[in-house]
Parts: structure tokens; C-alpha cells; sequence
């Protein structure tokens, strides 16, 4: 018995070696026939985890260099790593300049109807209707502001303006009204500002808290959706649609949140939704392709005046 045993390991062991020795040479087969594409494979390897040893590099030398932040600030940033998003208000955040950036959206709105441009369920102000009021633009650069976005993103940042735009009760259940993330970069910020009060039947925005977010979701969607949309019934399958936050406020209600987590702006069934959204990205985001500015380089020339050599440097650079 001990000798068949015996027999029968060796016979084995020949052909673990026998087929060892047949991969090795499949293999050395293989990447010969196809040395182009195991070069490009190797390559973008060597490109992302230089860029990642960049970034964390980065973000360590710049942490001596991050804003003291008020206790509100801070707690912001605080819910903002946690959660994905933290909802305040303009009041609470006490910005001067708020009340005057309120007053000229609201001076606008009617307007922009008439000269603005439609982009489907949107309505944008116009080129023109940006530059006569410029306080829409420079809110986003009020120093309360950038201190919470820069402590957020660890990094020195870019502000890429803001989207004025109200959301029309049209029925239209698509794009951005759909759930999806935003993968510009490897941290970022948006902020919006409501300038009406917003129900459920008005379109608020809504998020996926990190929470309540699978942790295998977002690898998930940018493999099998790239840079589409999820549906409703395709959400509610991953995540119930009881831990879907809505972001319902009164006027001057503030959203901060990052991009990457999933979100959406509810379709309006009622009344419409007329806010703001501001941008913030790293000076060196991770796909800067993406990163599409809300401003053009005549607004930009023109904003110019009132910045400080500060905020100069935060402004992102049109290429």
C-alpha cells in the first residue's frame, strides 16, 4: 500500500512539472505575441501608482499649511469626511457678501427665461446676465468658503465658478436627474444654494450617504456604467429608497458635498428648483479633462478686478 502511494506521488509530481513547465512557456508565448499591449498595461501601472505616490506626497506637505478653521468650519469638514454631505444654511454661515448675491439671483431669474440659454430641463443665465453681476461669481471665493473646501480636499485648491440654472417640472427623467458620480478628482466639493424653498415635489437634490453606500458601488458603477446613469429601479436594488437623502430647505439653504459620492436632483413634480452650484477641484485634480469650468475667458477677464492675487491663484486656469 505504502508503495503505490509512493508511486502515485511521484507520478504526480511529474505532472505538476510537466504542466509547470507548459504554462510558463503558454505564457512566455503569450506576452512575446502581444508585447505592445503588456507594455501599455505595464506602463499605465507605473503612471497610476506614480500619480498616487504624487498625491499622497502632496497632500502630506501641504497638511502644515491647512486653514485654522472657526468650530462651525470645522464642523462642516467634519460631517463632510463622514457623511458626504452637510446641509447649513446662509445664515449660519454669516457671509457678508450673501445678502447682495441673493438679491441679484433673484433680480435675474424672470430674465433668464427670456435671453438664457435651455440646456433640457435647464434654464442658464446668459453670458451677458453673468458679467453684470458678478457677486454670483465672487461669493464662491469668500474666504469662509475656500478655508472649508481647502481643509476638505487637503490640498491647495481650484475654484471652477458657479451654475446658475432653474430646474423645470417637465417630466424629463434623465441625465443628471438620474443617479451618478462625479470622478474628477480624488477629493472635491460642490455647494449649492437654494434660492426658493424646496419640497419634494420641488426637485431637491439628493444624495447617498457614505454610510449607506455599499462599499462595492462605486467600483461597481465605473466599470459597468462608466459615465452613465442609474436609474431609480437600478438604485433601489443596491440601496433602499428609505436611506435616499433629500435635501428639502427653505431659501438660502446650503449643500456641501463631494461629488463622488452618488447623487441626483430630484425631478420636480410642482415647482421648480432655482439654485446655485459651486465647484472646487485640487490645482492638480486627478482627470483635469474634466474638470469644465462654469465660466468663459471673457468673464473671466472681466472678474478679474475684483480679485485679490489670493484668489487669483484659486481660479482655474482655462487651458
Amino acid at each position: 500500500m505504502h508503495a503505490r502511494i509512493l508511486c502515485l506521488r511521484v507520478v504526480l509530481t511529474f505532472i505538476s512539472k510537466r504542466d509547470a513547465h507548459r504554462s510558463r512557456l503558454t505564457f512566455q508565448i503569450f506576452i512575446h505575441s502581444n508585447l505592445e499591449i503588456v507594455a501599455n498595461l505595464l506602463q499605465k501601472g507605473i503612471r497610476k501608482t506614480t500619480s498616487e505616490y504624487r498625491y499622497l506626497s502632496d497632500v502630506a506637505e501641504h497638511r502644515t499649511s491647512l486653514p485654522q478653521l472657526a468650530q462651525d468650519e470645522a464642523t462642516i469638514v467634519d460631517t463632510l469626511d463622514r457623511e458626504g454631505i452637510c446641509i447649513t444654511s446662509l445664515d449660519a454661515l454669516g457671509i457678508p457678501s450673501s445678502q447682495k448675491m441673493i438679491e441679484d439671483a433673484l433680480a435675474v431669474r424672470d430674465e433668464m427665461c427670456e435671453v438664457g440659454a435651455k440646456n433640457n430641463f435647464f434654464v442658464l443665465p446668459s453670458e451677458e446676465q453673468r458679467i453684470a453681476n458678478p457677486s454670483f461669481f465672487l461669493w464662491g471665493l469668500e474666504p469662509k468658503l475656500t478655508r472649508i473646501v481647502e481643509a476638505y480636499i487637503r490640498l491647495p485648491i481650484s475654484y471652477l465658478g458657479v451654475g446658475l440654472l432653474r430646474s423645470k417640472p417637465d417630466g424629463d427623467n434623465s441625465k443628471s436627474r438620474c443617479w451618478h458620480r462625479d470622478t474628477q478628482d480624488r477629493r472635491h466639493v460642490k455647494v449649492t444654494v437654494y434660492f426658493n424653498d424646496v419640497n419634494e415635489a420641488g426637485g431637491p437634490f439628493q444624495f447617498l450617504p457614505h454610510t449607506v453606500t455599499p462599499f462595492f458601488l462605486p467600483t461597481w458603477y465605473s466599470k459597468v456604467y462608466k459615465k452613465n446613469f442609474m436609474s431609480d429601479d437600478k438604485m433601489s436594488k443596491f440601496v433602499s429608497p428609505d436611506k435616499w437623502k433629500s435635501c428639502t430647505g427653505a431659501s438660502g439653504t446650503v449643500i456641501f458635498f463631494e461629488p463622488n459620492g452618488f447623487h441626483r436632483g430630484k425631478i420636480p413634480t410642482e415647482s421648480e428648483r432655482f439654485a446655485a452650484i459651486y465647484k472646487y477641484a485640487s490645482r492638480h485634480p486627478k482627470h483635469p479633462d474634466f474638470c469644465d469650468p462654469h465660466f468663459s475667458a471673457n468673464e473671466l477677464n472681466t472678474y478679474q478686478q475684483y480679485l485679490t492675487p489670493e484668489q487669483k491663484e484659486m481660479v482655474w486656469k482655462i487651458r
